[in-house]
């Protein structure tokens, strides 16, 4: 049934397709240790550009016509290599290196306590594997071109919402709470602030449907 739902997402978009591993990835029982490892290597994929090699050795062997999806992802690549920034104030690099940061920063968090919230919430392992999962995707296409690896990635991010507000679970007294909303807070704002310098073309002046 979860597949189906997923597959009918994907005729609507086709990297809803991606998702499909969830069901199964949410379920994994594995270590905060192979996660650290995992999440480095796939960063080490990402500096040593290994994705991109792997899609050129691919388009040398297979035509353009017999691998559409994989010549499009290509397509993507090239953008990105020409300087292409979809209408993003920013340049690629410091998108790029601000996307890193905040992913580095919050793994190790999540991970951090994640044996103490586990006992109060059994949702919360399966969905901190969504997200790490999510992070993954993003480091492994990110040479690919940073809107790409974003829209792949963005499906497993929903769940990060989530994991956020089990952190408020180590908040015991009515003052830790409230430092947490501030942080919380400052963090949102920081957020919003970000999709509007960046795109600010797409909503200033705003314009709506009507």
């Amino acid at each position: 049934l979860f597949v189906s739902f997923v597959l009918l997402a994907g005729s609507i978009h086709t990297s809803a397709i991606i998702f499909i591993p969830a069901y199964w990835i949410y379920h994994l029982q594995i270590t905060a240790k192979k996660i650290v490892l995992l999440v480095s290597v796939c960063i080490g994929i990402d500096a040593f550009k290994l994705t991109a090699l792997a899609i050129s050795a691919f388009m040398e062997f297979f035509p353009s016509d017999m691998a559409k999806n994989v010549q499009k992802i290509w397509e993507y690549y090239l953008l990105e290599q020409a300087g292409e920034d979809h209408g993003n104030v920013m340049d690629g690099s410091s998108r790029m290196m601000i996307a890193y940061v905040r992913r580095i920063f919050l793994i190790p968090i999540y991970l951090y306590f994640s044996s103490y919230i586990s006992q109060h919430n059994k949702y919360y392992r399966g969905c901190l594997n969504l997200v790490v999962f999510g992070h993954i995707l993003f480091f492994i296409t990110g040479i690919l071109g940073m809107d790409f690896a974003g829209r792949l990635a963005i499906f497993y991010y929903v769940y990060e919402v989530l994991l956020i507000t089990c952190l408020m679970m180590l908040c015991k007294s009515l003052g830790s709470k409230i430092i947490f909303y501030i942080l919380l807070s400052i963090y949102g704002f920081f957020k919003y602030w970000y999709v509007f310098y960046n795109l600010d073309s797409a909503y200033i002046p705003y314009s709506h449907i009507f």
